[in-house]
């Protein structure tokens, strides 16, 4: 029991340094070491996606509350004065009763309700389209999001290229100091020749030129991340090699662009739901009262109060041509979606299968790098005893230093190759 105790201990320390750290890196304070899945992360963050996604769900909310108002009572206050040429008449004439005419100039003040009881589904449908207008957006800013990774991607591992390009040319540098060292005593021996010397200091010279580009580059990578992160990256911080694997046997790709090409195709049907609903019977409870002159009773000249209550019934005759046509350019569109959609999931299965033949390609160079090392190793060692004895020059050392420098960055290259093909293959299966 206390063994178990102590471990989530430790579980819970390790998680709240863990946090901790990423806190006071996005407060400023610069952490010792950054890994790839903190980069995402951090570049996420700092990108607009997030404004963007609380933006739109804004928009949709006000979009549904903006359609719910359909379901409200519906007032409005109308005004109208107008003069009429001629007025209704009635030539009767009857001992002791006077049909009076109605006067040309005529008013009116009136409220008009309207309650809509049933309108076919379609507020319900224009609700659904808005909401999965949303999840469009949504899936568009996970392909954004994914876009992003990718870039990190590249400038991670180019920063774990440049340093293990620079420990190389490092030790390449002190390994001919090494050398220098030895010859310049053997020199004042009178035992070596200057010649040979001033070949390794100029190839020293060299190998600081090396360091120049290297770090130049290094640090250019650097800022460029740095701006993606939205933070500030010493030059010194620790680039920790992601730990990722590939697992060829499952080609199944969950990229965030087949979530989006679904959604469109469910919005585009949302539409044609939509459209067909504008065909719908319509029924509403209607009142309307007011004060004018005539008041309903158009043959009295009198200001009079009135009032009407009933119900209506609204049948769309002439639309259907349009929602035809509006229907066919839906059905076009979902048509040219699944076009969209095969071809990127033929490219992302081609894209698949050629990741999986460089990831092969990239181990069996490294097997063969390892090997080739070992060999130059042996024939740089040999060569450098033969310098020391004086039997071999300075170039002929140089010329081994240089061919064991360049099967190391070989294979350090082809390592991180290696990185990028399994991470370019995982992240073709949206699995980063």
């Amino acid at each position: 029991m206390n063994i178990l105790k102590v471990k989530s201990c430790v579980q819970f320390l390790a998680i709240v340094l863990l946090f901790g750290g990423l806190e006071n890196f996005a407060q400023g304070q610069q952490l010792d070491s950054l890994s790839l899945e903190i980069c995402h992360t951090l570049a996420i963050d700092n990108s607009t996606i997030s404004r963007q996604r609380t933006l739109h769900q804004q928009v949709a909310k006000a979009s549904i509350y903006s359609v719910n108002t359909g379901y409200f009572p519906q007032l409005e206050l109308n005004g109208q004065v107008n003069y009429q040429s001629d007025v209704t008449q009635l030539d009767i004439t009857m001992p002791g009763f006077t049909i009076e005419t109605p006067s040309k100039d005529q008013y009116r003040a009136a409220i008009d309700l309207n309650q809509l009881i049933y309108d076919g589904g379609y507020i319900s449908r224009r609700k659904q389209l808005y909401s999965t207008s949303l999840q469009v957006e949504k899936s568009k800013l996970e392909v954004e999001e994914h876009q992003i990774k990718e870039r990190i991607n590249g400038l991670y591992l180019s920063v774990l290229l440049f340093n293990e390009n620079i420990r190389l040319v490092e030790l390449l540098k002190n390994d001919i100091s090494t050398n220098i060292t030895n010859l310049s005593a053997m020199l004042q021996n009178g035992i070596a020749l200057k010649s040979n010397v001033d070949i390794l200091q100029a190839e020293r010279m060299k190998a600081d030129q090396k360091l120049i580009e290297l770090n130049s580059n290094k640090k250019s990578a650097i800022n460029m991340l740095s701006i993606l992160l939205g933070k500030e990256l010493s030059e010194k911080i620790y680039f920790a090699p992601p730990a990722i694997e590939a697992n060829l046997q499952d080609n199944t790709s969950n990229r965030s662009e087949f979530k989006l090409f679904d959604m469109q195709k469910v919005k585009l049907q949302r539409r044609s739901a939509l459209i067909n609903t504008r065909n719908m019977p319509k029924i509403y409870l209607f009142a309307n009262g007011g004060y004018g002159r005539p008041g309903l009773n158009m043959l009295s000249n009198d200001f009079k109060w009135y009032g009407i209550a009933g119900v209506k019934l609204s049948i769309p005759l002439t639309n259907w041509l349009s929602t035809q046509y509006e229907k066919k350019v839906v059905a076009n569109q979902q048509s040219l979606i699944d076009a969209k959609r095969a071809d990127f999931a033929r490219n992302n299965k081609m894209q698949l299968i050629q990741q999986a033949i460089e990831i092969d390609k990239y181990q069996q160079l490294i097997e063969k790098d390892k090997s080739i090392i070992a060999k130059r190793t042996g024939i740089k060692e040999t060569e450098s005893v033969k310098l020391a004895n004086g039997v071999s020059t300075s170039n002929d050392y140089i010329a081994e230093l240089n061919a064991e420098n360049q099967a190391k960055l070989k294979l350090k290259l082809h390592e991180i190759q290696l990185m990028q093909s399994i991470i370019n293959y995982n992240s073709l299966k949206g699995k980063i």
